[in-house]
């Protein structure tokens, strides 16, 4: 087996006259928690964007688990086993908790449309109890199992974080990209996991901070 799960090599990224990712070169091993570090505009969630899907590269591949995901739409890699956080910490608000977690499993549509046939109306299909078990299951990990009824709107900065974790963690996959998990979280808060923060990115936070 490659001891690497994912590969960059030579991925460039501009945009206009700004050269944001140069021929950027990365391997990810297996099993291991890896950094990338950088001031503020170095291009760390670029990078993370090029991966993921959400932006082509200008030069360059990504390979996961020797696949070429290079260019491939977002949902496709997604699929394929990676999913990410966002540093804006994005989540529906009119959904709550539990449900933004519960978001984050991919049915196909044959095995969804299956479950739907075969119940009753206004009862949950053992699919849907299932994912809502697991979901459960992952947010008391993060703590915020206590939180699962509330509105994703209704909560802080470091718990949308936590949320956005919790999300990613349920559709198992081989590899997550944290982009600044830790922004605007105090010393003591990233100890407890837990924080408060003050401003609201859905409501003209203009705070600056690192990426990735």
């Amino acid at each position: 087996m490659d001891p690497c799960i994912l590969r960059v090599s030579g991925l460039s990224k501009s945009f206009g006259a700004i050269q944001a990712l140069d021929k950027v070169d990365i391997e990810v091993a297996r099993g291991r928690v890896h950094g990338i570090i950088g001031p503020n505009g170095s291009g760390k969630t670029t990078l993370f964007n090029c991966v993921t899907g959400l932006l082509k590269p200008n030069a360059g591949s990504v390979t996961l688990d020797g696949v070429d995901i290079t260019n491939k739409p977002a949902s496709w890699i997604a699929n394929r086993g990676i999913r990410r956080t966002f540093q804006a910490g994005k989540l529906v608000p009119g959904m709550t908790v539990l449900e933004n977690v519960m978001s984050g499993v991919n049915d196909g549509v044959a095995t969804a449309a299956i479950d739907a046939a075969f119940r009753l109306p206004f009862v949950p299909s053992r699919r849907e109890t299932a994912i809502r078990d697991r979901a459960m299951r992952i947010l008391s990990l993060t703590g915020m199992d206590g939180s699962a009824g509330r509105w994703a709107s209704d909560l802080v900065w470091t718990e949308r974080q936590l949320v956005q974790m919790a999300r990613a963690l349920i559709a198992e996959p081989k590899l997550i990209l944290l982009d600044e998990p830790a922004s605007g979280w105090a010393v003591r808060e990233i100890g407890e996991g837990r924080g408060d923060h003050r401003e609201d990115p859905w409501h003209g936070d203009d705070r600056s901070s690192s990426e990735s």
